[in-house]
């Protein structure tokens, strides 16, 4: 009799529906929103941007405390109120009128409930579910990230050029809610009895290894004072926030270079299918290379992306570099959460990504602030696009670093076994 599925597939599956939804009608959607609200409240860009600042520092404050809760809760629960939130808030922001309840709305209900929904529950629950392909469950879940710049993107796209910004919003927001509930109530919490991870190949020393922390407990104290916590987070913060801020300017950039809104939206749907194919590329070796090797090449390669589009503005160019740097952008998040949960095990996996989105958040904020003010200041970007380069190279050795701290070896392999 052969083996029932494993229930594990079907946590990924929810993991990256969820992160794919909640993450293309926030983050990823913000820079379809730029012109039109900037135009109907009079705002500048580095004004405008301030509205992601704020909802980077709510990411900054809630996350940890999210985190810690995310190690001790049911994820069905969980994820089905961060769902929701996020929909209502979205709905809010399309009814408002207030500048300042729009601050508001970013600062408390959404980026909390945009920490909960798209960056813990379904990545806690896979490190949960898997030991010996965590790496590729991961990767796999991060897909999602990307996908919903090819589906849905494209469609808020024609939503704000047929109904307008507000509708738009208020249409996002209830099918979001509608469809992480649906999802929530297929969430299994843990393995049971019957639930048998298959590896074939057998397990590797390698995938064997990332299972030998996972019952440790690590307190926040302990996380502070690791080297390996901060190196890693911090070098991995430099270039995710690089790819945040490019991601959030890549529509402006390319409609302000005499492109129309779907061409410069195109712009970003290419980054994103070549950030899916960099990350179906990575589930295949994740589990079997050095990480911290791979981090330092995608650094790179999202180095000579920032300065290439300083270079040149045409549509055909900046296709390109979307093509190419996608490939980088796309490996930074599944890395690093496989890297982390690799290093502190799944037992505090939630704390330790919820600890690490400050770190993103706070770097995020400043490169967003930054990448505005030199705009209005000089009416283009190519002087940050080359500071995001330097801190790149910076990011490199900081994550090359962190291999001085040898992580303790794997047995041999002929003592590695495949679980029964």
């Amino acid at each position: 009799m052969s083996a029932r599925p494993y229930y594990g597939w079907v946590i990924v599956g929810i993991a990256f529906l969820a992160s794919m939804l909640v993450l293309s009608c926030t983050l990823m959607s913000f820079g379809l929103f730029v012109k039109p609200v900037s135009a109907e409240f009079g705002l500048s860009r580095a004004t405008m941007n301030t509205g992601l600042i704020i909802l980077n520092i709510g990411l900054a404050i809630y996350s940890p405390i999210l985190g810690r809760l995310a190690d001790r809760m049911r994820m069905r629960p969980f994820l089905a109120a961060s769902g929701v939130t996020v929909g209502l808030s979205l709905v809010g922001l399309g009814l408002s009128e207030s500048l300042w309840l729009n601050a508001l709305i970013l600062a408390v209900p959404l980026s909390a409930a945009f920490s909960g929904s798209a960056a813990l529950a379904g990545f806690v629950l896979i490190a949960r579910w898997f030991k010996y392909q965590r790496g590729r469950a991961m990767a796999i879940a991060a897909v999602g990230q990307s996908i919903g710049g090819i589906v849905i993107l494209p469609l808020l796209a024609k939503l704000i050029d047929a109904v307008g910004w507000r509708q738009t919003l208020i249409i996002e927001g209830i099918g979001l809610a509608i469809i992480i509930l649906l999802l929530a109530f297929f969430i299994r919490e843990r393995p049971g009895a019957g639930d048998i991870e298959l590896v074939n190949p057998p397990a590797t020393a390698a995938s064997y290894e990332r299972t030998l922390s996972d019952s440790r407990i690590w307190t926040i104290p302990e996380l502070l004072r690791s080297k390996q916590f901060w190196g890693i987070n911090v070098a991995v913060a430099i270039a995710l926030s690089v790819s945040t801020t490019l991601t959030a300017t890549i529509v402006p950039l390319g409609q302000e270079s005499g492109l129309t809104l779907l061409q410069a939206t195109s712009l970003l749907s290419t980054l994103t299918v070549s950030a899916i194919f960099g990350k179906l590329v990575l589930a295949v070796f994740v589990d079997k290379m050095e990480q911290r090797a791979i981090l330092a090449g995608a650094f790179i390669l999202l180095a000579a992306l920032t300065l290439a589009l300083s270079a040149d503005h045409g549509y055909v160019s900046l296709l390109t570099c979307c093509l190419i740097g996608g490939l980088a952008t796309g490996a930074l998040y599944p890395l690093l959460i496989s890297l982390l949960a690799h290093v502190f095990g799944s037992a505090s996996y939630g704390t330790v990504a919820g600890l690490k989105s400050p770190l993103i958040g706070i770097i995020t904020a400043v490169y967003v602030r930054l990448i505005g003010e030199i705009y209005d200041r000089t009416g283009g970007y190519d002087i940050a696009f080359y500071g995001f380069a330097a801190s790149l190279v910076v990011a490199v050795v900081m994550i090359l670093a962190t291999r001085s701290r040898r992580d303790a070896g794997p047995p041999p392999v002929s003592e590695v076994q495949a679980p029964a």
